[in-house]
């Protein structure tokens, strides 16, 4: 959710209040069923292989390292560029997932680029790792 205004670009609550005590709120609710599935099921699915994959990017709201870490022991996932958001939420997945890739012989880092493609600043970092 963008967010703009005095709050922005980090809190989005005024604006989620402003939203929420409109009174047309419930014309913009609806009940959506969502099919989950594992990154490894959603590869099989398409026709893939693990071991097709060149690079993978995760941005899965916060839960991007507990997702690659269900597959970074795998010996047929191992691609050569991978990138994943961190969270606070999560920072020990993060770090587990770090160490794990730097085991299997990847150059793990941040990325320090964080402006957006609208010139804003990003509330977020992004670790790269890289096959060596």
């Amino acid at each position: 959710m963008g967010c703009y205004g005095d709050n922005a670009p980090w809190d989005c609550t005024k604006n989620f209040q402003r939203f929420s005590s409109a009174s047309n709120f419930a014309d913009y609710i609806q009940k959506v069923d969502i099919r989950c599935q594992t990154l490894e099921g959603l590869v099989k699915e398409s026709g893939a292989r693990l071991d097709d994959m060149g690079m993978v990017v995760v941005d899965a709201e916060g839960k991007d390292a507990v997702i690659l870490l269900a597959l970074v022991d795998r010996e047929d996932f191992k691609p050569g560029f991978i990138m994943w958001e961190d969270s606070h939420k999560y920072r020990d997945a993060s770090q587990d997932l770090v160490r794990a890739l730097r085991q299997r012989g990847y150059k793990v880092g941040a990325k320090s680029d964080m402006v957006t493609t609208n010139g804003r600043v990003s509330d977020s970092g992004n670790f790269v790792a890289v096959l060596e």
